[in-house]
């Protein structure tokens, strides 16, 4: 569901959806994974709630860059939090699952399960949640979140090197 009486909250409307999530989501998963509505002649397609799990985890970590500047945001990890707590029989976790097989949403989507699992007490809905390299990113984040002056530093620097890199492709 999209709304809950009392709660109060934000549409993000697009026209089409941005790169890195496009990357991720084919015409046949929104086709598949979205209500198409007729809000005063204009159509709308609202998505279900995996679909809508799918976009929050790639627009906060891959299109906002959350992976790479080891940043947390609450308002994607509150929504996740729910989803998991309540194992939301609305979510098709074997079709999320299925999308961890793009190697960036997958890093991103465990980052937010480890993070939302820390933060909230919940259990993994998922069997297979972070490799090695996940959990030091998560590490990284948690670290990031108690000291935020090195968080700071730590972007600065990894920013430059990403900035050297590109510029050597």
């Amino acid at each position: 569901t999209y709304w809950r009486a009392g709660d109060v909250a934000t549409v993000d409307l697009h026209i089409q959806l941005p790169s890195a999530i496009d990357e991720l989501l084919t015409a046949q998963d929104v086709a598949e994974h979205t209500v198409t509505l007729d809000c005063g002649g204009a159509k709308m397609r609202i998505p279900d709630a995996s679909l809508h799990l799918c976009i929050g985890v790639a627009h906060d970590m891959l299109h906002h860059d959350g992976v790479n500047r080891g940043s947390t945001e609450l308002r994607y990890l509150v929504e996740l939090a729910d989803q998991l707590d309540t194992q939301s029989r609305e979510t098709d976790w074997a079709w999320v699952e299925a999308k961890k097989s793009n190697s960036a949403f997958g890093r991103a989507l465990d980052l937010q399960i480890l993070m939302v699992c820390h933060l909230f007490g919940t259990s993994p809905p998922l069997s297979n949640v972070g490799g090695l390299g996940v959990r030091i990113l998560h590490y990284r984040r948690l670290l990031k979140m108690r000291f935020p002056k090195i968080g700071y530093f730590e972007w600065r620097i990894v920013r430059y090197v990403l900035k050297k890199v590109r510029e050597l492709r």
